[in-house]
């Protein structure tokens, strides 16, 4: 099974899409109930810009576990879809992540986003980064 996706992530990694998509649906054949494989056929849909494929295949991944929608958001490979429709949908069927403190799809840059990310420590955690990183350079 890990081999598989490992093997799925050097091929997209290499734009050998066709191979990479065999490798995973190995992977999916190997654990059905693994939302691993799926994400990374979204992926190379992404990739390959069917929009409507990445949509399925994410609300497929998201059923199966929920963390998955989250990861999406963040991932870039979906930059490009994430203010589509297909993506918005796909990111509604696993509903809240994260504890449902955030809402999926929230926009960084959103107001909602700001106030999510400074009740969470985000911006708490850039600071403590640069100071460590200054204190490092001393």
């Amino acid at each position: 099974y890990q081999n598989a996706l490992n093997a799925g992530l050097i091929h997209v990694g290499r734009a050998h899409y066709e191979l990479a998509q065999e490798q995973y649906r190995l992977a999916q054949t190997l654990r059905p109930a693994a939302a691993a494989p799926l994400y990374g056929l979204a992926v190379v849909a992404a990739r390959q810009q069917d929009e409507a494929t990445v949509g399925t295949l994410l609300k497929q991944a998201i059923a199966l576990d929920r963390r998955y929608a989250q990861r999406a958001v963040e991932d870039l490979e979906f930059q490009d879809l994430a203010q589509g429709k297909v993506f918005r949908e796909a990111l509604k069927s696993g509903g809240r992540v994260g504890g449902g403190t955030r809402p999926v799809g929230l926009d960084r840059g959103a107001p909602g986003w700001i106030a999510w990310a400074s009740r969470n420590g985000r911006q708490r955690a850039g600071k403590r980064a640069r100071s460590v990183s200054c204190s490092s350079a001393r």
